[in-house]
């Protein structure tokens, strides 16, 4: 049994980051998953998860299709409420997520918490991190990737944005 399940959407995205698998693909060829192929298996992926949490990745998700992303969420809503749990998703995104025109359709399901964790760019890590608006503070997570060379970078963004000691 894992502890979540991820499931990646999509490989497009609008930002190229040096150590992302999908930068080397050209942005033409970079496809969503073909959601309605798995979308039976789903419910036997989610019998494999305790407690019941998904995480939708990508590329970027504010890039995929709106009916993959919603056949995903309803698919994943209707197990919860048949098997009378609470589930959760976290969606990872940089950003654009909160500025497509699906944004709010796709959070409408009761029986699911959210949570958003948005990647931080190098080039941000020397800044106060600025959560979306509308969206709980408890509801997001900053998400940066910590490479040797932005190891000290990372250590400023962390004592400017917690609340708490982290040691590195």
């Amino acid at each position: 049994i894992m502890d979540f399940l991820n499931i990646i959407l999509t490989s497009k995205c609008n930002w190229s980051c040096s150590y992302c698998d999908f930068s080397s693909i050209p942005f033409s060829d970079r496809k969503d998953a073909d959601v309605k192929n798995i979308s039976t298996l789903l419910p036997e992926m989610f019998d494999l998860i305790s407690p019941h949490a998904l995480s939708i990745m990508g590329g970027e998700i504010g890039l995929i299709d709106n009916d993959s992303l919603g056949t995903t969420l309803m698919i994943y809503s209707n197990y919860c409420v048949k098997n009378n749990i609470q589930g959760r998703v976290a969606f990872f995104t940089n950003g654009t997520f909160f500025n497509s025109p699906h944004f709010q359709e796709h959070t409408k399901y009761k029986n699911i918490d959210y949570i958003y964790c948005i990647h931080v760019k190098d080039s941000n890590l020397r800044k106060q991190f600025i959560h979306p608006k509308n969206i709980s503070e408890r509801k997001v997570v900053p998400v940066v990737v910590v490479r040797k060379d932005n190891l000290q970078d990372v250590k400023e963004f962390l004592l400017l944005n917690m609340k708490q000691v982290v040691h590195i």
